[in-house]
């Protein structure tokens, strides 16, 4: 790492560039930058401030990553990318990407995130809030008890799936004295022993061997899932909206929600939690919530291009929904438009960095530098 940040330091450019950052100077733009360019400023500049790079789209997120972290030569870059979200009744719904999303949140809360690089829908999307997330992590240390039965009722309302044998994120696995969790923000499960209800041993170890690795005294258990509802709560707040249902899909989703209420009221989940999000969180978080340092946007013509093309996409698919009667209207705030994204990213120390100057900015740059 010290070679490609010390070369990048001896850029006139580079310096100028810090300075202005650190003397509130905002929007600034970098041009003449390649996509291994930007790696490298970005990983130069977050020696000094952590920074959220917004990039056009999810395989410029995922090669960004790539570049910051072989320069590093460790894991500095993590991938923020957008979810999957399911308003059905539909089994088998991939989870990853909620967990790369809290990986990163994770490690931007815990100081060990340098930067994080999110697509263009990422940043618009809702997320958990900050204190969920830090208060509903579970932090598990040798020698300390705990009641294994509501240890397990405990990451299965974090959104874990028990089975016999932990193989990716999200699972756990209990086979008498031992515990096997898989948290989604390490690359290895851990494996706790328990002798009684004390904690005897933890372990990191790998799946396919079952062969232990590294001893840990503690872990950290983060959620599984962003949509972690207080069953009661979320139940009523289902009826509220209910009532107030109006028009010719009312008498439907009516039912609908008479029924998903009920069965948070009887411990089941719901298949289609991403439907309630907006009454989960009702004041609701996003990246720039979580996010006290800089924000570079990279290649802010493509980028602005995609951020409008997502809105029409969005606004168009909650109006077949309405029609539909898939959704109701008290539901259909599940994005950040356009506008209000920019807004976000202008309210910290902004740069944007493209290959090439655009006579189109709508940026008003306070300082206009170039590679």
């Amino acid at each position: 790492m010290q070679f490609f940040t010390e070369a990048a330091g001896k850029l006139p450019v580079l310096k100028d560039l810090k300075a202005a950052l650190r003397n509130g100077i905002s929007p600034v733009s970098l041009t003449g930058v390649s996509q291994i360019h930007k790696a490298q400023i970005l990983l130069t500049l977050a020696q000094e401030q952590p920074l959220l790079a917004v990039l056009p789209d999810e395989s410029a997120v995922r090669q960004i990553c790539e570049d910051i972290n072989f320069m590093a030569g460790s894991r500095l870059a993590y991938p923020y990318p957008a979810k999957e979200l399911n308003f059905l009744e539909a089994a088998g719904i991939s989870r990853e990407y909620e967990q790369l999303r809290l990986s990163a949140l994770t490690a931007l809360c815990a100081g060990e995130c340098r930067v994080i690089a999110a697509s263009a829908e990422a940043v618009m999307q809702y997320t958990m809030p900050r204190e969920v997330l830090e208060s509903r992590t579970l932090h598990l240390k040798i020698g300390e008890s705990y009641d294994r039965d509501a240890l397990t009722d405990s990451l299965t309302a974090l959104g874990y799936l028990r089975c016999e044998q932990v193989d990716a994120p999200g699972q756990f696995s209990v086979r008498g004295a031992i515990m096997d969790i898989f948290t989604p923000q390490n690359p290895l499960p851990v494996r706790t022993e328990f002798w009684g209800d004390e904690i005897d041993s933890m372990a990191w170890f790998e799946p396919e061997t079952q062969r232990r690795t590294d001893i840990m005294d503690e872990a950290a258990i983060i959620p599984a899932v962003e949509a972690l509802p207080d069953a009661a709560v979320l139940a009523e707040r289902i009826r509220q909206t209910a009532k107030g249902l109006r028009g010719k899909h009312a008498a439907e989703l009516k039912e609908q929600f008479s029924g998903d209420a009920e069965k948070l009221e009887s411990g089941v989940s719901l298949l289609n939690i991403d439907l309630y999000f907006p009454l989960i969180y009702p004041e609701q978080a996003t990246i720039f919530d979580y996010f006290k340092g800089g924000v570079a946007l990279c290649e802010t013509g493509a980028l602005t291009d995609a951020l409008q093309g997502l809105q029409s996409r969005y606004n168009e698919d909650v109006k077949l929904m309405l029609e539909d009667g898939k959704i109701c209207r008290q539901l259909a705030g599940y994005y950040l438009d356009a506008n209000t994204v920019l807004t976000a990213a202008k309210a910290h120390p902004l740069i944007c960095m493209n290959a090439f100057l655009s006579s189109t900015s709508s940026f008003n740059y306070q300082k206009m530098l170039s590679v």
